[in-house]
């Protein structure tokens, strides 16, 4: 599949009025299930653009077992595809990230108009500046805390822009020749000023009732 830099080519848009956004979390256990995706949701639709603009849905899944990654990863896929999005956000953690690697590599054939984007703690900045993540089949990372960085590309899709890494310092971008990133990272650049006027997933409906009314969600925040 042809890599398109999209730090020199404006981020495609096939429906110029609005983009379709799925955030998949892939739960630890079989009981819960992931905070990451309701917190990046309800956070970019406090951003008046956003909102108007795009239509953020949530897939959730339990614990995939060892033995089912592969039958699950292409359940996974299949379903992706026919939402049809063109934008997958996953959040990695030890017990996912597996599973995500062969979703995103299978979405490359099944839906190859659908970008992929990963963080979470499975995501390093050393291991980025080594390259490390160069082989993966992931168009965007994000190092550390997402939100800012989230919104941010969702502007600039929006926008018809390039990618401007300066202006997203948390945002790695996949290009010919690895990822593009500026960075510093492990620093508090992109990070949000102040998390108590963050909005809450509780209460914007991130999260629906039926999840919340025998809550085992899992949390961990990243700097």
């Amino acid at each position: 599949m042809q890599v398109i830099d999209f730090t020199k080519q404006p981020l495609p848009l096939r429906d110029s009025n609005r983009l379709k956004v799925l955030l998949v979390g892939i739960a630890g256990t079989s009981r819960d299930i992931l905070l990451a995706p309701a917190v990046l949701k309800s956070y970019a639709l406090s951003d008046h653009n956003v909102s108007v603009s795009c239509e953020i849905e949530i897939l959730h899944r339990k614990y995939i077992l060892p033995r089912n990654i592969v039958t699950e990863a292409e359940e996974l896929a299949q379903q992706i595809t026919k939402i049809d999005p063109d934008l997958v956000g996953f959040s990695t953690y030890c017990w996912n990230i597996e599973v995500v690697r062969l979703v995103c590599g299978r979405l490359r054939d099944l839906c190859p108009k659908a970008l992929t984007l990963v963080g979470g703690p499975e995501i390093d900045g050393a291991e980025m500046v080594r390259g490390g993540y160069d082989s993966e089949p992931f168009d965007f990372i994000v190092i550390g805390e997402g939100e800012r960085a989230f919104v941010e590309l969702l502007h600039t899709w929006l926008t018809a822009k390039c990618l401007d890494l300066k202006q997203i310092p948390r945002l790695a971008v996949k290009t010919p020749h690895g990822f593009a990133f500026s960075g510093p990272f492990g620093t508090s650049e992109g990070l949000i000023e102040d998390l108590s006027k963050a909005p809450s997933p509780y209460l914007t409906g991130a999260l629906p009732p039926d999840l919340l009314r025998d809550p085992r969600i899992q949390a961990k925040r990243l700097s």
